[in-house]
């Protein structure tokens, strides 16, 4: 328990835009055996702010047999918003890991795992209307990010789209 905890609280404190450090050290974690339920639940506990705590929550609901986005693990709430920033930085670890040959396809696939993830299905649709309503800059970001890079050219469009309309929400937001 105590290497997972350790690099759990590692990963709490990695500057913002490496996540592809973030989801390595993630998987990482997750796939060293032993007790380690107490040191998930401790990252699942963390404020709400915490870029570990969603991934922690989904981690042990998964190892409880059940989806967070249906029925967390016990004790633990699974919010919307954490969906929104679970996938983005999914895709956007993707998006730093992969080279720019291969970013097209790693985007794919980040994108359909970020999907299954964050609805329960593998609706891109219902993802991306989660991500422009969010208010997260990280979802904006991974909008671009899918816009530009995703080879399919209908998805591509969406993401764009979703882009467009989270700026656009963005905007109005503003006090005048």
């Amino acid at each position: 328990a105590g290497t997972v905890r350790e690099i759990l609280n590692a990963l709490s404190d990695i500057p913002e835009g490496d996540y592809g450090y973030l989801i390595t050290g993630l998987r990482i974690a997750a796939g060293i055996d032993g007790d380690t339920e107490a040191a998930w639940r401790e990252a699942a506990t963390a404020p709400p702010d915490d870029r570990v705590r969603p991934f922690a929550i989904a981690e042990l609901s998964r190892r409880a047999g059940r989806s967070p986005w249906r029925e967390s693990a016990q004790g633990l709430e699974f919010l919307d918003c954490d969906a929104v920033v679970m996938a983005s930085h999914t895709i956007l670890a993707s998006y730093a890991l992969t080279g720019r040959t291969a970013r097209g396809e790693g985007i794919r696939r980040a994108l359909d795992e970020a999907a299954e993830l964050a609805t329960g299905s593998a609706s891109t649709a219902e993802l991306f209307e989660r991500m422009w309503r969010s208010r997260h800059a990280v979802a904006e970001h991974t909008l671009d990010v899918i816009g530009e890079w995703h080879p399919d050219k209908k998805t591509a469009k969406a993401a764009r789209t979703a882009a467009m309309k989270a700026t656009s929400s963005r905007r109005s937001r503003r006090p005048a």
